[in-house]
């Protein structure tokens, strides 16, 4: 693999490819590096770039097998959508259609319906003496 010239999210890509199976972003950085000759002090000029590039580049996914294992990079085109695709179900609580076709949440500890923000009217809402957050509906209808 002649990778002088290219860029590293590219080597990458291919770094993937050939250990046909996911890596953590510590090792695949470091096999990149290896691979393009990149030194340990210049390591830390690319790493914030090649971070940011990874998380762009729609041909990879980052993910966790349980929450107690480390975040992994694959590529996307090995995975299915319901890997890729979390459930909003897990996440929030039961999603449900209300009677007028809008997607409502149900928090399962509370079981009170999670409000639309776009029905919610202008509202303040503290959160510390010195500052004042403002949800608004800004619908130019």
């Amino acid at each position: 693999m002649k990778n002088e010239k290219k860029p590293l999210i590219e080597v990458a890509y291919e770094v993937l490819v050939k250990k046909k199976g996911p890596l953590s972003f510590k090792d695949l950085f470091a096999e990149v590096c290896r691979l393009v000759q990149v030194n340990e002090e210049n390591k830390a000029l690319y790493i914030a770039q090649f971070h940011s590039s990874i998380n762009l580049d729609g041909r990879f996914l980052q993910y966790q097998k349980d929450s107690k294992s480390p975040f992994l990079w694959d590529l996307k085109s090995r995975h299915t959508i319901s890997e890729i695709k979390p459930n909003l179900s897990d996440l929030y609580g039961e999603v449900v259609e209300t009677e007028t076709g809008d997607v409502a949440i149900v928090a399962e500890e509370e079981n009170e319906e999670i409000v639309d923000e776009e029905e919610e009217e202008s509202e303040e809402i503290e959160t510390t003496p010195s500052e004042t957050v403002v949800k608004a509906d800004i619908n130019e209808d």
